[in-house]
């Protein structure tokens, strides 16, 4: 993985990110600095990090962005941030958001399978660095909005929070 092989890849992520934001995106990227600004305020935090991408080591050059990468005195919590709005259950093992109250959304993408496996990756590859495989990687999704609606199965599910969960009180 040369440097000049992923010059493309810098090159148009330096470009998408000097235009403007559309509203949606630009509300989805405060509420990831929110959350990132939460986590840092958690006892044993060592270092936050915003945006980074998790090598997959079954692709040559794939990998999977993280919106919040939290490395902590006993692990590391990779967070991804949704900023839905209304209702939120939980089906089928992953997360599923009420487009007006009544019909799930299509164009969702899934959530919480990606998150898991984006947590294997970063254990697979920080235990290939270190040659030590006791890394803690915990895998979460935090609902942002204050509007989101979140069933008590989401409520309770153990990768899930609201933003009052991540704040210290």
């Amino acid at each position: 993985f040369g440097l000049f092989e992923r010059l493309p890849w810098f090159n148009a992520t330096r470009e998408a990110r000097s235009k403007t934001l559309h509203r949606r995106e630009a509300k989805s990227m405060a509420a990831e600095r929110n959350v990132l600004e939460a986590a840092k305020k958690l006892p044993g935090v060592v270092s936050v990090h915003h945006g980074i991408r998790i090598p997959n080591p079954q692709m040559s050059l794939g990998s999977g962005e993280v919106d919040v990468v939290v490395i902590t005195n006993r692990a590391c919590l990779l967070i991804e941030v949704k900023n839905f709005i209304g209702k939120i259950n939980l089906e089928d093992g992953d997360i599923v958001q009420y487009k007006n109250g009544s019909k799930p959304r299509k164009d969702t993408k899934e959530i919480l399978p990606l998150v898991r496996r984006k947590a294997q990756d970063l254990k697979r590859w920080a235990s290939s660095l270190s040659s030590n495989a006791t890394l803690e990687v915990v895998p979460m999704v935090v609902f942002s909005h204050p509007q989101a609606d979140l069933d008590k199965t989401v409520k309770a599910h153990p990768h899930t929070a609201a933003p009052h969960d991540v704040e210290v009180q």
